[in-house]
């Protein structure tokens, strides 16, 4: 009796291998021709898609003429077709590298960030006091941005404590810098780089941070570096989003809202982001080999006609609507962005349905002493 053998599988994983070979050999053969090209050129270049179609399935990627293969930094979308896999087509964002920061970088986003700080100030400060931040401690502060988390910190450990607090982006530092004098800080320091290739030492009392996990390639090897700057008893503490709770969110007579999911989401998910970082700390804090964390859940809602929330949400549509238009997840029409808080407020108000703020999810742990 003869067998047979299901070789679809087989020759669907050879046609993604192939797609992947045919999108980075330009780079490599660009790689070998002399950078003579005008930064506009290199600009054009990183916006052009390559799009490989085979049977089925869609490869579908952004190229750009990086100067090694090692040093690309764009990532690749494998969109298996939907004979291939029942249901809405799949997304899977290649992790190699830290992802494209979604918000933007601007004077705009700078405000949004002080805001957003704003609405999530209570959650942060009792996940502060859960994890055990107290006065006198030395914490370094990872990825902070306008410097709210590094002025509470602050606040925390008093006079007698230090912060210092690490940002990629050394253009809002300068914001957080004037933000510490402004209140009359002196125990607050900042530096510009990254905290994975930065030398710093190796005394702090805790490592917190707040929206930067969901940026890294790899959380789990982030988390394992950072704690070696730690003395043994030292505080790993870190707070993220998670849009998963979002699938609950989704109702008929919220018909803007549930494009405002849908396009948020997607939005971060093509940017390289892990958007489910919030469920993913507890596996990220393990795979580190830290202690099993403690987990809590908090998520900011609203529905009273003057609640900050809806601003909030116009003004950080307003930041990834660049990233909206150039994914094609929507057009500015569709999006109207000058009239996006009224139009949420108004459903909410006629729905009745209270309207919830990206969830965050916050994880701490103590090493053994």
């Amino acid at each position: 009796m003869k067998g047979t053998i299901n070789i679809k599988p087989l020759v669907h994983a050879f046609y993604i291998a192939l797609a992947v070979f045919m999108v980075f050999l330009p780079v490599v053969v660009a790689d070998n021709h002399e950078e003579s090209d005008t930064e506009t050129e290199s600009s054009e270049a990183e916006s052009d898609q390559e799009v490989v179609e085979l049977e089925g399935l869609v490869i579908v990627g952004t190229r750009a003429k990086p100067r090694s293969v090692l040093e690309s930094t764009v990532p690749i979308d494998v969109v298996l077709s939907d004979d291939f896999v029942k249901g809405e087509k799949i997304y899977m964002s290649n992790q190699s590298r830290d992802a494209e920061y979604t918000m933007g970088r601007s004077e705009s986003e700078t405000d949004r960030l002080i805001k957003q700080s704003q609405l999530y100030e209570d959650v942060t400060r009792r996940f502060f006091l859960r994890s055990g931040i107290a006065k006198g401690m030395k914490v370094l502060d990872v990825g902070s941005g306008a410097g709210d988390v590094a002025l509470t910190l602050a606040e925390f450990v008093g006079a007698e404590g230090t912060v210092i607090g690490v940002d990629v982006n050394a253009d809002i530092l300068e914001t957080a810098k004037a933000r510490a004098d402004a209140a009359g800080w002196t125990n607050i320091e900042f530096i510009a780089g990254d905290t994975r290739t930065l030398e710093l030492p190796n005394d702090f009392d805790a490592v917190v941070g707040r929206l930067v996990l969901m940026y890294m390639a790899d959380p789990a090897d982030a988390l394992k570096h950072l704690a070696t700057h730690l003395h043994p008893g030292g505080i790993v503490a870190f707070q993220e989003v998670d849009f998963s709770p979002y699938a609950v969110a989704v109702h008929p007579d919220t018909p803007l809202i549930n494009d405002l999911i849908k396009w948020g989401r997607t939005v971060f998910e093509r940017s390289g982001a892990h958007v489910e970082m919030g469920m993913e700390l507890y596996k990220a804090f393990v795979d580190a080999g830290l202690p099993e964390p403690a987990l809590h859940f908090e998520a900011p809602m609203g529905g009273p006609e003057d609640w900050p929330g809806f601003a909030y949400l116009e003004n950080s549509f307003r930041s990834i609507l660049p990233l909206i238009e150039a994914y094609e997840i929507a057009t500015t029409d569709e999006v109207d962005i000058d009239t996006l808080a009224s139009r949420i407020q108004a459903e909410v108000a006629a729905s009745k349905r209270p309207i919830m703020l990206p969830p965050h999810v916050t994880a701490h742990a103590s090493l053994p002493t």
